[in-house]
Parts: C-alpha cells; sequence; structure tokens
C-alpha cells in the first residue's frame, strides 16, 4: 500500500512538469430581464430555469446546469485559451423527466437573438465580448426574456421540426427495337459488347418532377456505361407526411436527322411511392419497339425520325371518279424544304390521304406544314384543328390498314399504293372513305372499318416492325388562319 501511495504521489508530481497552456475563466449571470411593463413582452412561466444552451462564436452548441449562488443565477465556470469571443445565442430550459437534455424540455427564457427586435433593448444584449486572460476569473451578464411560442418571432429564433422523409428506389432497363440500323451508324451504339442489333440495350435518361415544379429535382441517364450493365437506379425523396405527385419523364439517346439527341418518350405520373409497374423481377423493364418475346412491363411505340422543323407541301396529283391519283392514291404530294438527314420523311413525292372532311386542300398551292406520328401524343396545335383526332380512333386507323388484306380478295401492296400493277378503287377510295369514317366525317365504310370501330381491342393497337403507320400532315396556326385539309401519309417505322 505505501509502494502504490508513492506511485500515485510521484505520479502527480510528474503532472506538475508538464507544459500546460495557460487557461482563463469566466461565468455568465443570468439577468432576467423584463422591462417592468408586461405587456410587449411574453409573460413568465412559474418553471424553474434548470440548464442553458449557448454558442461561443459559430462553434457548437454548449450545455451548462444553472447554479443559483448567493441569490444570483449563474452558469458553471467556463474555461477557455486566452482570446477575445462573442456569446451568440444563449437559451435557458425547463428539465422535463427524464433528467438530462431532451426533446421534450421546454425554452422558459432566451437571449433575444442578434438583431431581432428586442435584441437592442437589452442592457447586456448577445454579441457579448468575452476577453479571457491567462489565470483570471470573470464574470459577463446575459439578459434574457421569458419565452413563449407566440412570440418567438421578436426573439429571433428558430427551430427544427423533425420531418419523416423516405428515400424511394427504381431500377429501369429499356430496349430499343429497330430494322433501320444505318441510322444508328457512327453512334455510340456502336461501342456497346455486341455492337448495332436489331435489339439494343436503350441509352437513357429519366428526369423527375415534384408537383407542378417545371424544374427537374434530379436527373439519371445510363450514357456513361453506355446502357448497359445494371438496370439504371432512379431515386427519390417521399415526405411520409405528405401527398405528393412525381413525375418520371422518360428520354432516349435516338436519331435525330442525321446527329443523336434526348428524344422524350413517356411519362409517368404518381403519387409518393405508388410508382410504375416493376412487373416481378424489381426492374421496370420497357421497349421501344415490339421486338421481346416474354413481353416487357411497358411496349412503347417503335421510333420515327421525323423533321421537327416546318417544310412545304404541293398536291401535285388528284383522283377522279374511279381514277386514283398518279401515285395511286386519293392526292399525291409535293414534300420539298425538309432539311438533309436520315429522316424517315424526306423530300420527294408521296401518296396521300384526306385527314379532314370539313377543310378543303387546293392543288398547285403551296402550303407551309409539320409532320406527327399518329404512334406518339399529338402536339396541341393539331388537336385544336380538329377535335377528331384522338388517341382511340388513330388506334383504329393503324390497326385497319394493317388488317385490310382480310378484309379484301386482292393482294394489297402499300409500298406503292398498287394492287397487282394498277390501283383498284375499292381499295384507294375505300381507304379515304375508311378514314373519314373514324374521323367522324362520313357514314360510308366497308367491312374493315366497322370492324374497327366495333372492336374493343384496337384502341390502343400499336403497329408491330414490318406493318404501317399513319403520319399526319397539319398546318401551322389555326385553320382559320391558314386553311388547308390535314394529309396522311403511310410510312413504316
Amino acid at each position: 500500500m505505501l509502494l502504490a501511495f508513492g506511485l500515485m504521489f510521484t505520479s502527480c508530481n510528474k503532472d506538475k512538469d508538464v507544459a500546460v497552456t495557460p487557461e482563463g475563466e469566466y461565468t455568465l449571470a443570468i439577468e432576467q430581464t423584463d422591462f417592468g411593463f408586461k405587456a410587449a413582452v411574453p409573460m413568465c412561466s412559474d418553471s424553474s430555469m434548470d440548464y442553458v444552451m449557448f454558442k461561443i462564436d459559430d462553434g457548437d452548441w454548449q450545455m451548462s446546469p444553472v447554479l443559483n449562488a448567493n441569490g444570483k443565477i449563474l452558469t458553471k465556470v467556463l474555461k477557455m485559451a486566452p482570446g477575445t469571443y462573442h456569446l451568440t445565442d444563449f437559451v435557458v430550459y425547463h428539465d422535463v423527466l427524464p433528467v438530462g437534455p431532451g426533446e421534450e424540455d421546454m425554452i422558459v427564457r432566451a437571449a433575444p437573438e442578434i438583431g431581432s427586435e428586442y435584441w437592442d433593448l437589452m442592457a447586456n444584449p448577445l454579441n457579448i465580448e468575452i476577453i479571457v486572460e491567462e489565470f483570471i476569473k470573470k464574470e459577463y451578464i446575459v439578459d434574457v426574456l421569458c419565452f413563449e411560442d407566440l412570440f418567438y418571432d421578436k426573439f429571433g429564433f428558430t427551430w427544427f421540426e423533425l420531418n419523416k422523409v423516405r428515400i424511394e428506389r427504381q431500377c429501369f432497363f429499356g430496349d430499343v427495337c429497330t430494322g433501320k440500323l444505318y441510322q444508328f451508324e457512327g453512334s455510340i451504339y456502336e461501342d456497346q459488347s455486341q455492337g448495332l442489333q436489331m435489339d439494343m440495350p436503350l441509352i437513357m435518361k429519366i428526369e423527375v418532377y415534384k408537383n407542378d415544379e417545371t424544374t427537374p429535382i434530379r436527373t439519371f441517364d445510363n450514357m456513361a456505361n453506355l446502357g448497359e450493365g445494371d438496370c439504371m437506379e432512379v431515386y427519390w425523396a417521399n415526405d411520409e407526411d405528405l401527398e405528393e405527385q412525381f413525375q418520371f419523364v422518360l428520354y432516349g439517346w435516338l436519331p435525330v436527322g442525321s446527329n443523336f439527341g434526348w428524344v422524350k418518350y413517356h411519362t409517368w405520373t404518381f403519387f409518393d411511392d405508388n410508382c410504375p409497374d416493376t412487373g416481378e423481377d424489381g426492374v421496370v423493364d420497357f421497349t421501344i419497339g415490339e421486338c421481346n418475346i416474354e413481353g416487357s412491363d411497358y411496349t412503347f411505340a417503335p421510333y420515327v425520325n421525323l423533321p421537327s422543323t416546318t417544310f412545304h407541301i404541293k398536291i401535285i396529283g388528284v383522283s377522279s371518279g374511279t381514277t386514283a391519283s398518279p401515285l395511286g392514291a386519293y392526292l399525291d404530294l409535293e414534300v420539298t424544304d425538309i432539311p438533309a438527314g436520315d429522316y424517315d420523311f424526306v423530300n420527294g413525292d408521296y401518296p396521300s390521304f384526306c385527314g379532314q372532311g370539313d377543310v378543303v386542300i387546293e392543288p398547285n398551292v403551296t402550303y407551309t406544314v409539320n409532320i406527327t406520328s399518329s404512334l406518339y401524343p399529338l402536339p396541341a396545335e393539331l388537336t385544336a384543328q380538329s377535335g377528331n383526332y384522338t388517341e382511340a380512333n388513330l388506334a383504329k386507323l393503324n390497326w385497319v390498314i394493317n388488317h385490310i388484306q382480310d378484309y379484301v380478295s386482292y393482294p394489297v401492296d402499300f409500298a406503292n399504293m398498287q394492287i397487282m400493277g394498277t390501283a383498284h378503287p375499292d381499295f384507294w377510295y375505300g381507304l379515304q372513305l375508311g378514314i373519314w369514317h373514324i374521323l367522324g366525317y362520313t357514314a360510308g365504310a366497308t367491312q374493315a372499318w366497322e370492324a374497327a370501330v366495333s372492336g374493343t381491342n384496337h384502341n390502343d393497337y400499336v403497329p408491330l416492325p414490318g406493318e404501317y403507320a399513319l403520319n399526319i400532315i397539319y398546318a401551322t396556326g389555326t385553320k382559320e388562319i391558314n386553311p388547308m385539309q390535314m394529309q396522311i401519309v403511310l410510312l413504316d417505322p
């Protein structure tokens, strides 16, 4: 025991030989200010003052119990290295069980924050300069007001409510199916591990939007790995206490003329975590075009590379009686001024059909027009000109032109609109009547068109690879300003 005591004593003596940084001491004395008039300030609570939380300059919050000594309300003695500091925050709490700081405790007094309404009324306001000197103890007075939530803005305080947010995640994988590999030549798709194929992993991006915001909160893409490898993960913050609407806007890296760019393809709209269907594998898989034998969670229309700028058309041939136009249709179009590029629709002459029954189109008159595919949502300018152009009507039209062979006894050839070398009137004129019939302009139609109208499974028909789809040519502006009957041409997407 004597040996142990001797070791302890020696150790303590050695501590005295260690160089230490001199420290100064100070105490914060709490001055309960009330101005002498109660109406303008919060009423005081009878709850005890048990501890304070305070900040020195930009440091972390510190805690000290409240001490009562000789009629003064003080903090513990605080030690700091010599220097000049500033007291910037000071809040007094009543300790509610369990003992110790916790979220259940109440603020009972506080020093008004710097610059707040009551701050300059204090005799000892915050931003108190604290000068710490070596081995000197000082006391600084801090004025604190009674605190009520009703008056928190006068103090300048803010506080934080814990809000429950969950990060939701979803994985996406897409294919692009195309028989037009020439349009992908020279693109980064050639750098995929298998090179150019009819069915390739889609390079894509998804923009995430929240509520009615017009700027995406986050954008994800898989261009860095060329669309291959793992599925593309999309994640978003879901506030558990609110109903929030989200939108995923899908873009594909696809041909635009002779170049490539992001083409908007689909929008999923949902609330909270009720996100797009993942099927049984937990991945949102989709195809652009139909080439997946087992099917996907989503199948989108084939991509059609159409010009996005205006161009010009002129009627150069018309049908008459039982005689088709020179190209074997109802009308013939001359198309000019489409920019050079690998578009699916280029300058040249095309067989065409009229797409309205209440507006005319004049031969040999040049019209400024746009083109769009029936496979995609229609531009507002087009639907404003004719309310008959609905997704269901266009799906029916696409179905019937690809199944008309089942209802006629002669072979159908859409490539040049000819039937065994001649333009069969039942074909070209029946086709025109059927278009008007489904669009609601005439009652005359053959069996094939009636089957499309009555068929309940044709309202969402999407042409398969090798089939044809309608493309609508429409005038710019309104039909009152620029009257022109819409024209329909057939293309293999």
